[in-house]
C-alpha cells in the first residue's frame, strides 16, 4: 500500500480504495478477455451484422458501468475524504510559537517595560535636579544674607553647625577675639573662642567644657546665658556674657547655634541726643547698610580692572583704614573701639555721596570705586573723605576720641595689574601712612614695594 495514500487519506480509507481499484481493474481485465477471446470469437462468426452491433453495444455498455463504479469509488473513497481533509487544514489554528520565540516575546515585552521605567526616573531625575539648583541658589541667597547681617551687625555674634564648626563671624566677635574673620570661619568652636569658667583666679584649669554641645542638644530655642572668660587670640582674658542659643529647623532638629558675646567689663555708652555723640542703635543700621561687604566689592573691582583692560577706560580705587583703632580699644576699652567704627562708618558714606559706591571689605578698612574717575580726581575725593573725618571726631563718655583715616589712592588703568595687585598696593600705602603718624592721603607705591602686602588684620 503507497505511503503516500495513507499519509493522505487514512490507512482504512486507503485499504479501501485499493480494494476498490482493484475489483474495477479486474473487472475490466476479465470483461476486455472475455471480448477478446471468449465473445467476439465465439459469436463474432456466427453472429450477423445486428448481433455485431449488439455486442458492441454490450462492451460500451459494460465499460460504461465500469466507469460509474469507478466513480462511485472515487467519490466515496477519494472526493469527499479529500475535501473534509482541505475543510481540516483550513480551519486548523495556527503552529504554536517555538520557545525561542516565547523568550524573544517576553524579553522585547520586559525591554519595553524597562524603558518606561527608565523614562519615569529620568523625568524624576531632572526634576530632582531642577529641585536641587533651585535650593542650592536659595542656599547661597541665604548665606549671602547672612553674611550680609553679620557686616552689618554691631553685635559680637557667631554662628555654628550642629558639630560645633563655625559658619559665621560678625566683625564685632573678630575684633573681640583680636582674630581675621577669615581665619575663624571652618574652625571648632572651642578652638577659636576658648571659654573658662569665671570667679577662680587660676581660671586657665577650668575651661568651661561642652557648653555649646549642651546648646545645641537641647533642641530648645530658649537662650542659654553663662559668664565666662574668653582668651582671644593674643592670649588676653577678656570677662563676657555668652548667650548661645539652638537653631532650629521645620522639623524641630537642632541645625547649629547662635553665639552672642558681650563683655562684662565694659561700660553701656551714654545715650544723647547730640549730633557728634556715639551712634544709636539705629543710625548703626542706617550708615552700615550703605557700606557693601566684601564679596560684591571683590566682584565689582574684578569687572572694573577688566574693563580697563579691555576698554582703556580708566578708574580710581580709595582705600582706607580707621587710625590707631588699637589705642582706642586698650584706653577706652571695646564698646567704644566699636563705636569708632562704625563712626567711622558713617563718616566715610556722608563723604561718598553721589561720587561712587562704598565697601566695607573688612573689619577696619573701608575702600571706594570711583567709575571713570581720574587719578586727580579721586585725590580730590580721597582728602575730603579725610577731611570730614578730622573734623567730626567720635564722642564717647564725654571724651572726643579722633577717627582718622589713612588713605590710599590707585589708579584702575590698563597697567595697573589685578586685585590682588592693587590691594597689595593699596596695604603698603597704608603701611607708609601709618608709620608717618596716620591721617593722610597717599598714592605714590615705593619702587621696592612688594607685589601684594597682606592686611594686618590677616597676619
Amino acid at each position: 500500500m503507497p505511503s503516500m495514500l495513507t499519509r493522505t487519506l487514512g490507512r482504512r480509507r486507503a485499504k479501501r480504495v485499493v480494494a476498490w481499484l482493484s475489483l474495477v481493474l479486474i473487472a475490466a481485465v476479465l470483461a476486455a478477455l472475455l471480448h477478446r477471446f471468449g465473445l467476439e470469437p465465439a459469436l463474432g462468426g456466427d453472429l450477423d451484422e445486428k448481433g455485431r452491433r449488439l455486442l458492441r453495444a454490450a462492451s460500451a455498455l459494460q465499460a460504461l458501468m465500469l466507469l460509474v463504479v469507478g466513480y462511485l469509488v472515487w467519490n466515496a473513497s477519494v472526493r469527499k475524504p479529500v475535501d473534509r481533509l482541505f475543510a481540516r487544514l483550513r480551519t486548523r489554528k495556527p503552529p504554536k510559537q517555538s520557545h525561542d520565540a516565547e523568550q524573544l516575546r517576553a524579553l522585547t515585552e520586559e525591554g519595553d517595560k524597562r524603558t518606561a521605567q527608565l523614562n519615569a526616573m529620568m523625568q524624576m531625575h531632572r526634576s530632582l535636579r531642577d529641585k536641587l539648583t533651585s535650593l542650592g541658589a536659595e542656599h547661597v541667597a541665604a548665606l549671602r544674607s547672612r553674611d550680609a547681617a553679620l557686616g552689618i551687625t554691631q553685635d559680637a555674634i557667631m554662628l555654628t553647625d550642629r558639630t560645633g564648626a563655625v559658619t559665621g563671624v560678625s566683625a564685632a566677635t573678630a575684633t573681640l577675639l583680636r582674630s581675621p574673620r577669615e581665619s575663624l570661619i571652618g574652625k571648632r568652636f572651642d578652638d577659636v573662642a576658648p571659654l573658662f569658667e569665671d570667679g577662680n583666679q587660676h581660671f586657665r584649669d577650668h575651661p568651661l567644657r561642652n557648653f555649646l554641645s549642651t546648646v545645641a542638644g537641647s533642641a530648645s530655642g530658649i537662650p542659654q546665658i553663662r559668664e565666662a572668660v574668653l582668651v582671644n587670640h593674643e592670649n588676653e582674658p577678656v570677662p563676657v556674657f555668652v548667650t548661645a542659643t539652638a537653631i532650629i529647623d521645620s522639623g524641630g532638629q537642632s541645625i547649629g547655634c547662635s553665639v552672642r558675646f558681650s563683655r562684662a567689663d565694659a561700660p553701656a555708652p551714654e545715650k544723647t541726643g547730640h549730633q557728634s555723640l556715639s551712634l544709636s542703635d539705629s543710625e548703626m543700621d542706617a550708615w552700615s547698610s550703605k557700606l557693601l561687604s566684601r564679596e560684591p566689592f571683590e566682584r565689582r573691582l574684578d569687572e572694573l580692572v577688566a574693563d580697563a583692560v579691555d576698554n582703556g577706560v580708566q578708574h580710581a580705587l580709595i582705600y582706607l583704614r580707621v587710625d590707631d583703632l588699637d589705642r582706642i580699644n586698650d584706653q577706652s576699652g571695646y564698646w567704644a573701639g566699636e563705636q569708632a567704627l562704625w563712626h567711622a562708618a558713617r563718616n566715610f558714606s556722608m563723604s561718598l555721596t553721589d561720587v561712587g559706591t562704598g565697601y566695607r571689605p573688612s573689619n577696619s578698612r573701608f575702600a571706594a570705586l570711583l567709575v571713570g574717575k581720574t587719578l586727580e580726581r579721586a585725590l580730590e575725593i580721597a582728602e575730603r573723605v579725610r577731611e570730614h573725618a578730622e573734623s567730626n571726631q567720635l564722642v564717647w563718655n564725654g571724651k572726643r576720641i579722633a577717627c582718622n583715616f589713612s588713605i590710599a589712592v590707585l589708579p584702575i588703568a590698563r597697567s595697573g595689574g589685578e586685585r590682588a595687585q592693587l590691594l597689595g598696593q593699596a596695604e603698603t600705602l597704608l603701611a607708609e601712612a601709618k608709620n608717618r603718624g596716620g591721617n593722610r592721603v597717599l598714592h605714590e607705591v615705593p619702587a621696592d614695594a612688594p607685589g601684594a602686602r597682606r592686611r594686618d588684620d590677616q597676619t
